[in-house]
């Protein structure tokens, strides 16, 4: 069959579709290397019911069937093997609104709950021996707390009523539980010592996201004193402890510079402490948790790399990184093999939603393991290309372009990302497809303050928010229109969190978009820093707060220029968020409909920063559509299957 027959035979992804993708994580790769376990998700929408649903799946390393492997009603998540392979140990809140440490034969079988705590496990690791397993759980309420809470007298102090997470030891056989930590920290992400006789954690000051994003130090606890120090003495930003095979040292991610924007470098240190060695200081890259080999020589690590996330690895000792796997993808959740020879972890690409794949180490195999969502191949996918263009001063800048067959120009939608240190990668996007087949072309440019692009381009926006990232952007919708692949006259924008900032401060600086829709925007840089959850983050970006630096955060915020604004602008905002709090949905939405602007607003109940609810993700993506398409007359029908080239 030829290509254009097969394409004619494809028909444009619709919404329930979009939203209907299994979703792929967590794969974990048995001791003997034959197996993985891995987590699907997937909407439920049944009478009543919009909710997503996790359970863990099979597949063997060799090729194979995938099958299903657990089947509660709700949330199978987070599985680990039991160190013989006989067991995967998994978290599940199929007994109660908590999620408990679950155990179940590795070959199939009756699942067996391990711990009943009463304000669930938040995560978890086996012993090296596989008799003990020790588990994160946040403090209960006193009896004294709970008798007041029926009582209605429940008030809260802020910053003071705070239930702190502490490190439990459960025994498998046994199911006897004690407690490891207390005081007022929080602890997560616990990593066993290669003899088990310690424990290294992050640690900060409490479980708010403004302390667990800021605040966070590397602890090491022995087990048997229950003696606690810190890894290092600086008292930097820290993640990601990993204990090397013989546990004398102890490799984790922080922070380089110590203030300002953090840089993620990857360290090792002694694991009795000392100085920390920085191995990829040379690499000016955010790097993930590392990933020891077996003999202890080199360190892998996930780390984005413009549009695109790659392994990659590193001397122990320090020494020159070198990518581990090439090409337009992006790779996550990778797991090495106990015998160092291979990996599984998850890829995708701009025509592909993740799957697990498997890999020889040296690089001379690589295959999919698992083909989730088959029927993708059905749809209408959008050719997705790179782009680069030069902004007004002279900096190269680059994003992910998705088209619709046919000649241009296409009428546009210009979507810049989140963070601001996001950045717009080739992973499938399968609501970029859902406007390819709608008609629309797609842009998503990674401006200034992008992730992935060095620590100097990570920090150009720093003082600086929509100034020097509006000019990359313009610059790259005038770049399109000199290609004849974006029509002026037919120009739409959407953003979600800093990107509907990036909508915000757009429309109040030019008129040439026919449409926005801002989602989860800020507005008003002031109130945004006295009500979201992460002051320290604009901290960092403005170097000061709105009481030392008032004229800087009022400069930079959208709502100081909204007499200027005549573009139609729809308000997508969730009722719960506490990132971007919805107060600044709501005070845009005000002042343009105060200065008669076109605008709606529309809330979400439940849903936090992100849309999580299939119903209401469905609905958004309607709304966006009939919204674009109601101040355009209508976008057209159009697609193919496309091909990805780095270089435009």
């Amino acid at each position: 069959m030829s290509k254009n027959l097969a394409a004619s035979k494809k028909r444009p992804i619709t919404p329930e579709e979009v939203v209907a993708i299994k979703g792929v994580s967590d794969p974990r790769l048995s001791p003997d290397g034959k197996r993985v376990v891995f987590v699907v998700s997937e909407p439920v929408m049944e009478r009543e019911e919009s909710r997503m649903k996790q359970n863990l799946w099979m597949v063997p390393t060799e090729g194979g069937e995938t099958r299903r492997f657990t089947y509660g009603p709700k949330k199978d998540h987070s599985p680990r093997w039991s160190p013989d392979g006989e067991m995967v140990a998994f978290l599940s809140d199929r007994e109660g609104d908590k999620a408990q440490i679950w155990l179940i034969p590795a070959d199939g079988g009756e699942a067996q709950q391990l711990t009943k705590v009463k304000t669930g496990v938040l995560g978890f690791q086996w012993s090296p021996d596989g008799r003990r397993i020790v588990f994160v759980s946040p403090e209960a309420e006193s009896k004294e707390e709970e008798k007041r809470k029926k009582a209605k007298d429940d008030a809260v102090v802020v910053d003071r009523d705070v239930k702190q997470h502490h490190l439990w030891v459960i025994g498998v056989g046994s199911k006897r539980s004690k407690r490891l930590t207390d005081g007022e920290f929080t602890v997560t992400d616990p990593q066993w010592s290669p003899d088990g006789k310690r424990i290294a954690w992050v640690g900060s000051p409490s479980p708010r996201a403004e302390d667990t994003m800021n605040y966070t130090r590397i602890k090491v606890l022995d087990v048997r004193s229950r003696e606690m120090r810190a890894l290092t003495s600086e008292g930097r930003m820290e993640s990601a402890p990993r204990w090397s095979p013989d546990g004398r040292q102890i490799a984790f991610v922080a922070d380089a510079q110590g203030e300002g924007l953090p840089r993620m470098d990857l360290f090792a240190i002694s694991s009795e402490g000392g100085t920390a060695k920085n191995l990829t200081e040379a690499f000016d890259r955010s790097e993930g948790a590392p990933i020891w080999s077996p003999d202890g020589t080199t360190i892998y690590f996930e780390a984005g790399d413009g549009s695109r996330r790659l392994l990659f690895a590193v001397p122990a000792d320090g020494g020159q990184v070198r990518a581990m796997v090439e090409g337009d993808r992006v790779i996550t959740g990778v797991e090495l093999a106990e015998d160092g020879r291979s990996f599984v972890f998850l890829s995708t690409d701009a025509f592909s939603p993740p799957d697990v794949w498997w890999m020889r180490v040296d690089g001379s195999e690589v295959r999919p393991l698992t083909r989730m969502n088959p029927q993708v191949a059905d749809y209408v996918l959008g050719e997705t290309r790179v782009v680069r263009w030069r902004s007004s001063d002279g900096l190269e800048i680059e994003g992910v372009l998705v088209t619709p067959s046919g000649e241009g120009p296409h009428p546009t939608l210009m979507e810049p990302h989140g963070g601001p240190r996001g950045v717009r990668t080739v992973a499938f996007n399968g609501v970029w497809h859902y406007w390819v087949g709608a008609g629309y072309a797609v842009f998503a440019p990674n401006f200034r303050g992008s992730d992935g692009y060095g620590y100097r381009f990570a920090e150009g926006n720093v003082t600086d928010w929509g100034q020097g990232d509006y000019a990359d952007i313009m610059a790259g919708v005038d770049h399109l229109v000199d290609l004849g692949v974006a029509d002026p006259d037919r120009l739409v924008v959407f953003g979600w969190s800093y990107g509907g900032y990036m909508t915000n401060w757009i429309i109040g600086h030019t008129d040439r978009f026919q449409a926005a829709v801002s989602g989860a925007g800020l507005s008003n840089l002031v109130s945004m820093y006295g009500l979201s959850d992460i002051h320290r983050f604009m901290e960092r970006y403005f170097e000061g707060t709105p009481y030392d630096r008032a004229e800087l955060y009022r400069k930079h915020a959208p709502i100081t220029y909204v007499k200027k604004v005549r573009t139609p602008t729809l308000f997508l905002h969730g009722e719960k968020d506490e990132r971007v709090p919805l107060a600044q949905g709501e005070e845009f939405y005000l002042a343009l409909k105060f200065h008669g602007v076109e605008t709606q607003l529309v809330k979400y109940p439940r849903e936090g920063h992100g849309i999580e609810e299939p119903r209401h993700r469905i609905d958004l993506i309607k709304r966006m559509r009939a919204w674009f398409d109601g101040h355009l007359g209508g976008a057209g029908d159009s697609g193919n299957e496309g091909s990805v080239n780095r270089e435009t």
